[in-house]
């Protein structure tokens, strides 16, 4: 958005807030992912079709948890975002392009912290519960355990939390459905945005939308959220002017319907 400032933004989550999982597809929806020729994310027409529109603004800004490769899998309507937040914040994509000088500030951000995300992905090994735990991108700790529910998780939360290697490394630990996240200081959707903003990228009035507690820090930055209804919501009470998605209501739809109103887009 160098030289194409926009007057208001739209920071927005991905993983069930744009798009969802094959596991709730319905019958007309539009892929928008494959992993090793089998197809993994959907969304419905009228929010792809509004998708592509919303991509061709300067203002309007993925931010995911998913890493580079995760989301270089996702094939978008129209052209990709001008900008896009990969890794929990920690990565700046600009026309798909990695920015190294950013990038470079966040891993030097990770590296204080590796000793206790190393310490703690051991841990989380040896436990036994996770399918999956990795290191993504040099920058944060994920595990995935598709038999925990997100309560038994936070029980891992809670615990992992007072562990003096997690504590000396300042890391935060939290949990999101069947999966688990570790992030150094720095390592956070709000965090990127803020780096965004001093960097001249971000423009004061801006609209943000997110599922889960991982996007709170984004959410709290936001001079409008978009959230389900739930604990999130709840969380949101009276920190910033929210709206919340009815029971019942499309998610996805819902979103990208407010996304194109904040920034003046006009669609059939």
């Amino acid at each position: 958005m160098e030289n194409n400032r926009a007057i208001r933004a739209v920071a927005c989550d991905l993983d069930n807030t744009l798009f969802y999982s094959y596991k709730h597809r319905q019958a007309d929806d539009i892929c928008l992912e494959w992993l090793d020729g089998k197809e993994q994310s959907f969304t419905t027409p009228s929010a792809y079709e509004k998708l592509g529109l919303l991509t061709a603004q300067p203002g309007f800004v993925p931010v995911t948890t998913r890493s580079l490769a995760q989301l270089a899998r996702i094939q978008w309507p129209g052209r990709p975002p001008h900008l896009a937040l990969a890794a929990n914040g920690g990565i700046l994509l600009r026309n798909g392009a990695v920015d190294a000088e950013y990038a470079e500030v966040s891993r030097r951000s990770a590296a204080e912290a590796m000793p206790g995300l190393c310490w703690l992905l051991k841990t989380w090994k040896d436990i036994g519960i996770f399918k999956t735990v990795r290191i993504v991108d040099d920058l944060y700790i994920f595990g995935h355990a598709p038999d925990k529910s997100e309560q038994e998780l936070m029980a891992v939360v809670k615990e992992c939390s007072e562990f003096p290697a997690v504590r000396t490394a300042s890391l935060t630990v939290q949990a999101s459905g069947h999966k688990i996240y570790a992030f150094p200081p720095g390592i956070s959707k709000g965090e990127g945005l803020k780096r965004l903003a001093q960097a001249g990228h971000m423009v004061p009035e801006w609209m943000a939308a997110g599922d889960s507690m991982i996007d709170l820090s984004m959410l709290l930055m936001a001079a409008m959220a978009l959230v389900p209804e739930g604990k999130l919501a709840k969380s949101l009470a009276g920190e910033v002017k929210a709206k919340r998605c009815p029971a019942g209501c499309n998610f996805q739809e819902f979103v990208v319907d407010a996304a194109c109103a904040w920034l003046n887009i006009m669609h059939r």
